[in-house]
Order: structure tokens, then sequence, then C-alpha cells
């Protein structure tokens, strides 16, 4: 499947917040970059050294986000640096400023598929 923006004229370009859940009640807050003419994102370099990438593709029929999400974590933090990675699925707002959607993707041990709620933000 290729990534591009042929399917729709949609432009995320811009600075977006990104926050998703996993675990019980915790959270993952970056800011993700998507490019102009590109449904491909990379968080901003965090100080904790966590990045994330992103590659969507849009359906105009339905004002829908899906595909495949990275992370490379922490190398300090709990996860020593663990790369996880799955799906993803969004609903955009018809403002193009919103997204809320769900992820999955393997626990840490790559033992059983967990998923969570996963919101884009757009940064004015």
């Amino acid at each position: 499947m290729r990534y591009t923006t042929q399917m729709s004229e949609l432009r995320l370009d811009g600075e977006w917040d990104s926050t998703y859940q996993y675990g019980d009640g915790l959270s993952s807050n970056h800011v993700m970059v998507f490019e102009y003419d590109s449904l491909i994102g990379q968080s901003l370099p965090q100080e904790d050294g966590s990045e994330i990438n992103m590659a969507l593709r849009h359906n105009p029929e339905t004002n829908t986000l899906s595909g495949f999400w990275r992370e490379e974590t922490s190398p300090t933090g709990p996860y020593k640096g663990k790369v996880f990675e799955g799906t993803v699925h969004f609903i955009l707002n018809k403002e193009i400023t919103r997204a809320e959607g769900k992820w999955t993707g393997h626990n840490s041990d790559v033992t059983a598929v967990n998923t969570g709620i996963w919101l884009l933000a757009k940064r004015t």
C-alpha cells in the first residue's frame, strides 16, 4: 500500500498535539509535524529522546485517516529505548483541526495486542 494524498486534497501540514493513552491510565504526549502535501508525520525531538513516526492515508468518503505508527521510546525511560509499532485509525472533524481515534500495537514483551485512544489536535 502506498501512502500519499492521491485519494484526496487533504493537507495536514503543520504541528499537531498528539496524545495517546496506554496501560492503566497512562498517556504520552508529542508534537507531530506533517509536511506540506504529505500524510507522513514525525514528532519533534523530545527531551527524553522518544520519537514517533506515522504514515497515514485519507479516505475522503468517510473523512477518516488510517495507517501505521512506530515509536522508539526514551532510552532513559521505563521502556529503555524499546520500539513499539502498530496501526491507527482516526475520524477527522469537518474543520480538519482534530482527529480522534484508536491505536493497536503489541505489548512490551510482544505477547499480546493492546489498544488505546489517540488524539491529534492542530496547533494554531
